[in-house]
């Protein structure tokens, strides 16, 4: 798969809607997705097995580590990492524009068609989110 460099989020999210799968770096589903809208972006990899592990392993010198808190809202580009506890291997997102204290639009992986690139709107419960990614 020849994953695109340097597009807008808008462009990303056309190229991956097209793929219907993404499958990167010898990873799947949801984390695939979001480590290809990284090397979109110019970062590394990270290093991860699970989704949920994302946020602790992200590199600090390329992405801004933003805990949730309950006014907290993503922004769109971040990447939303769920817990653990939300399913055992968590899950992973990319925020799109028009998210809100309570509903989260976001670019996802495996989520409500399986393996498949959907377009989702999350009304969420804030304790099931550890944070997002941000890229420097």
């Amino acid at each position: 798969m020849n994953l695109p460099r340097g597009l807008s989020l808008a462009a990303f999210t056309d190229w991956a809607l097209r793929q219907r799968h993404v499958y990167w770096l010898g990873k799947d589903q949801c984390v695939a997705l979001a480590e290809a809208w990284a090397y979109n972006r110019g970062k590394s990899a990270i290093s991860c097995y699970y989704a949920y592990q994302m946020f602790n392993n992200a590199p600090s010198s390329q992405w801004i580590k933003i805990r949730n808190t309950p006014s907290g809202v993503p922004h769109a580009g971040d990447i939303v990492v769920w817990h653990e506890r939300w399913g055992s291997a968590g899950h992973v997102a990319i925020a799109e524009p028009g998210s809100s204290g309570t509903i989260i639009n976001s670019l996802d992986q495996n989520w409500s068609a399986y393996h498949a690139v959907t377009r989702e709107q999350h009304h969420y419960a804030k304790e099931n989110i550890i944070g997002w990614l941000r890229p420097r």
